[in-house]
């Protein structure tokens, strides 16, 4: 039996170091982060050859008057782009047709965004970062959501020197 009995020690050591594990990351939770709950109206939208996407996403905001967009999914290919490099200051342009992998993000009621996307080259190779423009190749297919009872606005976070999402319930009197 010492077999087992050394797979019950095994056992009893994994499971306390799991406790022990979940213990520590409860005690640097700061803060609990209480979800806005809400509802969504999605925009389906295509956009064809030479458009530059976010600052036409940008105008369809403005346009309709629409408070806190985020992008569900989006497909198509991109004849150029600009995107910042992770965790750099270093801008990279994109001039080559690429495949979006991936485009999400959100703009908020204030004329911002934050959106990252990943693009794949004619050989496979990828590159991603979060996107500054975006000019369209052959065809954009891209559906947004606009969160109805919740307002995305950008607060200095002093944590990270950036200003970051806040999500704030839409006043009673903006609901549709």
């Amino acid at each position: 039996m010492p077999f087992l009995s050394g797979t019950y020690q095994a056992f009893v050591a994994r499971k306390e170091a799991h406790q022990a594990h979940r213990e520590k990351k409860k005690q640097m939770r700061k803060s609990k982060i209480v979800p806005v709950a809400t509802s969504v109206r999605c925009y389906p939208l295509r956009y064809g050859p030479g458009v530059e996407l976010i600052g036409s996403l940008h105008e369809l905001i403005d346009d309709c008057n629409l408070k806190s967009i985020f992008i569900i999914t989006c497909i198509g290919n991109i004849k150029s782009c600009i995107i910042k490099l992770s965790n750099t200051l270093e801008y990279k342009p994109i001039n080559s047709t690429c495949d979006i992998v991936s485009l999400v993000g959100t703009f908020d009621s204030e004329g911002g965004h934050h959106i990252y996307g990943s693009f794949a080259d004619a050989r496979g190779n990828i590159i991603s970062g979060q996107i500054e423009s975006l000019i369209v190749h052959q065809t954009i297919e891209i559906l947004l959501a606009e969160c109805n009872d919740a307002i995305f606005v950008r607060e200095h976070d002093t944590r990270t020197g950036e200003n970051e999402l806040v999500v704030k319930r839409k006043p009673f009197t903006e609901q549709d």
